[in-house]
């Protein structure tokens, strides 16, 4: 086993490291990924399911361009807010003793706030608008490489997925402007990429996670999530009348991953209890892994600090965490790379809004079975 470990920490960390161009939560357009906070540790029997739910709130407000925050957005009030709720509902079922197919069918409620337009007064009209519903529904077959049943240190667990265009991608409401009379009107037109529902694409997926029992209790796990978006744009456009900018006329779609590793500790209560420290990574690449990556697209990532804490009773799994931001960089996309440089001399880079933090629920209950089958970490020799 010693000997396999060195493969098995690269088979782990190879989605962690697939790209390093990407994410973040906010303008930074990275749908749900149905794996909120939680490490996946179901080994279901054949036939049984498990029902799971997840859920994810954030608020963006901070501008970067590239690493650079944009204060002075905030102080002059200019900022666009992001806040988002995605509420994601799904189904694991059995194939046999190590391998299950998973569903997941996310809703989102997504709101942005941006001054619309400053009045004669020189007042700032601030309105929100939103994108809500149904958004990308996926599916994924897992098996698990090295099984947990069999008393191991090491597990890992490997995925398959399709993500289906089930999301409206074009979702429009009711924006505000001044009319030539300095009167408010309002006119209908699509909401942002950020707030949209679904990017109108399918998808493939590939998930990985590896767990090692350092000893008993202590745990290192490593999880990576990447999503490949072959399709270049959607069939929406984003200017009307068309203009010269033929890379941004229409919405890019776009890969996306989310990368986790960290420790977790199972305490000595009589109610198993975990707690966990780790990091975090989500991202949108500047370049799409398969496809063009001509389209509007705002790629960037952010890196946090994840506390975790999860418990779990008879057949059901709680777990809750709070990633929080030390490290956010909206990257340059196609469009800032073919315009090259500014007047002074910098390149041009567009900007983001991000989130300090971000709150992650997921719940599991287990339909049938036993605990056992349903345990946080890994048996013990």
């Amino acid at each position: 086993m010693q000997k396999q470990l060195p493969i098995l920490f690269f088979f782990g960390f190879i989605l962690l490291l697939f790209n390093q161009q990407a994410f973040a939560q906010g303008c930074v357009s990275v749908r749900s990924t149905g794996c909120s906070s939680q490490n996946m540790n179901s080994t279901l029997s054949k036939g049984q399911v498990e029902f799971t739910s997840n859920f994810r709130y954030f608020n963006s407000f901070r501008h970067f361009v590239g690493d650079v925050e944009q204060h002075e957005r905030i102080e002059e009030k200019s900022n666009v807010i992001i806040k988002s709720y995605t509420y994601d509902f799904g189904l694991n079922y059995g194939l046999s003793s190590r391998s299950f197919i998973g569903f997941s069918i996310p809703f989102v409620v997504n709101d942005r706030s941006s001054v619309h337009y400053t009045d004669d007064n020189d007042v700032q009209q601030r309105y929100s608008v939103q994108g809500r519903g149904l958004s990308d529904i996926r599916a994924t077959g897992y098996y698990w490489v090295l099984d947990p049943n069999k008393r191991k240190k090491v597990s890992l667990l490997a995925g398959l997925g399709v993500k289906l265009p089930t999301g409206n991608p074009s979702q429009f409401d009711l924006f505000h402007a001044k009319s030539s009379k300095g009167k408010d009107s309002t006119y209908i037109r699509t909401v942002d990429q950020a707030v949209q529902p679904g990017d109108g694409g399918f998808g493939i997926s590939l998930e990985s996670q590896l767990n090692y029992r350092i000893v008993s209790g202590l745990s290192f796990y490593a999880s990576g999530y990447y999503l490949f978006s072959p399709q270049e744009t959607s069939n929406h456009l984003r200017t009307v009348p068309l203009t010269a900018d033929t890379i941004q006329r229409y919405l890019s779609i776009t890969d996306q991953y989310l990368a986790r590793a960290g420790f977790s500790y199972a305490l000595p209560t009589k109610t198993p209890i975990m707690v966990g420290l780790g990091s975090r990574l989500e991202g949108v690449p500047v370049h799409d892994a398969v496809g063009g990556s001509n389209g509007r697209r705002r790629p960037g990532y952010t890196i946090t600090v994840e506390p975790t804490l999860a418990f779990s009773i008879n057949n059901t799994r709680l777990s809750i965490s709070v990633p929080y931001s030390i490290y956010r960089k909206r990257t340059r996309s196609v469009y800032d790379l073919s315009r090259g440089n500014n007047a002074d001399g910098t390149p041009v880079n567009g900007d983001a809004a991000f989130a300090d933090y971000s709150i992650n629920v997921s719940f599991v209950y287990l339909l049938g079975g036993n605990k056992s089958d349903h345990s946080m970490e890994a048996p013990s020799k």
